[in-house]
């Protein structure tokens, strides 16, 4: 039996911890594009973040993340964490104004998952092609 890359990755995701962060700068907040050629919603819109690993903190875990992602460092002490999702599965924390430097998704060690960034406001997002549930998450969070 061949299994794909994206087959296997899938499978060990299954009971791994992940968390996702709201970055709000302002009243935009930053959205990836995800690549055309992931398994998983490609080219659609999406909060940076992604798995947590065996001895790490959600915290840490999801400043990892960031800086794989989008190449901007952040203090785990400003993530705030706001809720579960997904049965307990995915964890969300909000960070208001507090990251330091550029998307640059040429530097991002992971920044081929991703095809673009943009920091998008409110009216936007309804236009936007977003992962499942993420339009009343966001409107939520920039309330």
């Amino acid at each position: 039996m061949v299994a794909s890359l994206s087959a296997v990755k899938q499978l060990l995701q299954i009971g791994r911890r992940h968390a996702v962060v709201i970055i709000l700068d302002g009243n935009r907040v930053l959205l990836m594009k995800r690549s055309i050629t992931d398994p998983w919603k490609a080219c659609h819109w999406a909060l940076p973040g992604g798995g947590v690993d065996i001895g790490e903190t959600l915290r840490q875990g999801l400043v990892r993340e960031i800086k794989e992602e989008t190449y901007l460092d952040v203090d785990p002490n400003d993530l705030h964490f706001w809720k579960f999702k997904e049965n307990g599965k995915l964890a969300v924390f909000i960070l208001k104004n507090k990251h330091k430097g550029k998307v640059d998704l040429d530097k991002a060690s992971h920044g081929w998952e991703h095809e673009e960034h943009h920091w998008a406001t409110k009216k936007e997002l309804p236009y936007m092609e977003l992962v499942p549930d993420l339009l009343k998450t966001l409107v939520e969070a920039m309330e």
